[in-house]
């Protein structure tokens, strides 16, 4: 292990290795020296040099544009979380007045206080607790709409004590730099939630002329202010710096910049940390993004994210006036598109990668997996109709109290839609009213060849047909819980796409790596009428047995409510192996004279192939899993090329 260990280190750059050995020397500087528990008395000191500014970082506007539907789901959420009712990935959350901060409460299973570099989560263990589940209570997303509640309306004294109660209680359980949750990527994602609780609390402030209430919420305000300075000192200390960097960089950045500005309201001012933050957006927007807007870690999930990042940062830079270049604009107006195509007959998004709740947009409780939010508050930024999916009215909710307005509702189209993310590496295809979507994976693993979130699932595929599901992504239930699982859920032979010699189609070397073997060629895409054909192919096997390569042709036909597969086997030797995997998900199936599926009751499944139902694990977000069906064939081939037929369609 050790010597992985270092070989992984010098397979970084210099500038890479110089600044974590950097890193490592500051932080045990700080660790040995009592500096972290000085931080408060620093922030102290430096409020008093200046003058405040008193104004808001994000909340641009009064929402006033809120209705009664929307108004009454941020009353609901309040109080179902002042009552820890709701969930977090999937679980109930334990009692927030009296939990263990540290513990996944699931299992009971608590990491002690200490310094937050003693503790490691890739390990084995015969119970499958996670690190996530603390981490995300720890977010404090959920906090929001308790605040976001009184806004233009009677502000409620039981509800500030109640938060200011309960955000004295997670610091004094979390001493900073000493808990589980002191982790770069959570603290940056709390401090981006802190900053909204600030503003919303500065609104309240704004809307009282009661002695008690100002007196309650002014303390709540100088509490948000100290842990801010605190999550940002930790942030720029832990800035999760390397060659190429994800969606946890962005946090930091992201959280830097948000919290700088923050801080400026209260007279304390971080220029090299700001400074720090707009020069390494204006990098990574191009870095992190495909020409077309695509996410280059190749997860549906973190697409949402990450975007949902950049756009907070672009509100405050406009505000600034530092906005992106026009082509960072561009890329995130790209980003908002693709977010909008994503969006199957449910208002969900596609399955892709990795699958996580993690949020940056935190007005309501329900549907993390909605890139609706995200979606309607880019249409707002851009005064642009993108995209034509029509989300529930909560996913405005955000973009009211962001930017003070509603974004204008799209063009409805009631015909196909045909989306190429030639750089993405994905096909999506749309028929609102008849619930068909279809969308293809035809591009690298991801995050620039090294895996990262992505899985082995090029040339898989997602099917609705009359607005339900038939052919679903597996996704990924968790990342530390159980380590082999979660290679389960990245390997080829877990999606809808080709297995060769019972191997992967690209090596899988680590917990978070994919090796760059299987590379997209010949890839194309075309349309006649109202049929669209969608073609690539890869040699991810040919480093086995050189020759070897698989295409597929997939036939996409909305109107009739069916897609045909061609798949091409190059074999470069004899006896070789294919398999295919039809992932199911829920759908009940019942075979049918002649070999063919019936699929739910309504859709069928043909193949050239002998086909076999099993069962396989789903995961809807993180956290999530649930046994359905996979519908696997297989035969084994002589050297040279064949073609597999196979077909689903509504009957």
């Amino acid at each position: 292990m050790i010597f992985q260990l270092i070989a992984k280190a010098y397979s970084k750059p210099p500038r890479v290795l110089a600044f974590r050995a950097t890193q490592a020397l500051r932080l045990r500087y700080l660790a040995r020296t009592g500096g972290w528990e000085n931080i408060a008395a620093r922030f102290d000191r430096q409020r008093t040099l200046v003058s405040p500014t008193g104004r808001p970082t994000l909340l641009l506007g009064n929402p006033h544009r809120l209705d009664d539907a929307q108004r009454r789901c941020l009353d609901e959420a309040a109080r179902a979380v002042m009552r820890s009712d709701f969930c977090l990935l999937g679980a109930r959350v334990p009692d927030l007045m009296t939990c263990d901060f540290s513990a996944d409460w699931r299992f009971n299973k608590s990491w002690p206080l200490g310094y937050f570099k003693q503790h490691s989560f890739y390990e084995e263990k015969d119970v499958p607790y996670d690190v996530k589940f603390p981490w995300e209570l720890s977010r404090l997303h959920y906090l929001i709409p308790i605040l976001a509640s009184m806004v233009g309306t009677e502000i409620q004294c039981d509800r500030v004590i109640w938060i200011l109660t309960f955000l004295q209680r997670w610091r004094g359980s979390n001493p900073l730099a000493n808990s589980v949750n002191w982790y770069p990527m959570e603290a940056s994602m709390r401090a981006v939630n802190l900053t909204v609780l600030l503003d919303l609390t500065g609104a309240l402030e704004k809307s009282t002329l009661d002695e008690a209430r100002s007196a309650e919420l002014a303390e709540l305000r100088e509490l948000l202010y100290l842990m801010i300075f605190e999550h940002a000192s930790f942030i720029w200390e832990n800035r999760e710096f390397t060659d190429v960097r994800g969606n946890h960089f962005t946090a930091n950045i992201v959280a830097l910049l948000l919290a700088t500005r923050a801080l400026e309201s209260c007279g304390v001012f971080c220029r090299a940390w700001q400074r720090y933050a707009l020069h390494w957006l204006d990098r990574e927007i191009a870095l992190q993004f495909c020409s077309d807007g695509v996410n280059f870690e190749k997860s549906c999930g973190y697409h949402k994210l990450v975007l949902e990042l950049f756009l907070l940062a672009a509100i405050v830079r406009r505000d600034m006036g530092r906005p992106f270049s026009a082509g960072g604009l561009q890329l995130l107006r790209g980003a908002v598109r693709f977010s909008d195509a994503v969006s199957r007959p449910d208002g969900t998004g596609a399955n892709f990668g990795d699958v996580d709740d993690a949020v940056a947009l935190s007005f309501a409780l329900d549907s993390p997996a909605s890139h609706g939010p995200v979606v309607e508050l880019g249409r707002a930024f851009f005064g642009e109709s993108i995209g034509h999916v029509r989300f529930a009215e909560s996913a405005q909710i955000a973009t009211a109290f962001l930017l003070g307005r509603a974004s204008d509702l799209p063009v409805s189209v009631d015909g196909l839609e045909v989306y190429h993310f030639p750089s993405g590496g994905y096909v999506v295809v749309r028929h609102a009213s008849r619930g068909f979507f279809c969308m293809v994976d035809i591009g690298e693993v991801g995050m620039n060849g090294r895996g990262g979130h992505g899985h082995n699932d090029m040339l898989a595929f997602e099917l609705w047909l009359g607005h339900r599901p038939v052919i679903v992504d597996p996704g990924c239930s968790g990342y530390t819980a159980d380590l082999h699982k979660k290679t389960e859920f990245r390997r080829t032979g877990s999606h809808a796409t080709v297995a060769l010699l019972n191997d992967e189609m690209a090596r899988i070397t680590g917990h978070w790596r994919i090796e760059d073997d299987a590379i997209p060629t010949d890839v194309v895409v075309r349309q006649d009428g109202d049929t669209i054909v969608v073609s690539a192919a890869h040699d991810g096997y040919a480093r086995l047995v050189p020759g070897t390569r698989i295409t597929r042709t997939l036939t996409i036909e909305p109107m009739q409510d069916r897609i045909a597969i061609n798949d091409i086997i190059a074999a470069g030797c004899t006896e070789l192996v294919a398999s295919w995997a039809f992932p199911l998900g829920a759908n009940i199936v019942r075979v049918l004279d002649g070999g063919a599926l019936e699929i739910d009751g309504r859709a069928r499944l043909t193949s050239d192939l002998a086909l076999s139902v099993g069962s396989g694990l789903f995961s809807r977000h993180y956290g999530h899993e649930v046994e359905g069906t996979v519908v696997r064939a297989s035969t084994t081939l002589d050297k040279g090329r064949h073609a597999i037929h196979s077909s689903i369609f509504l009957h």
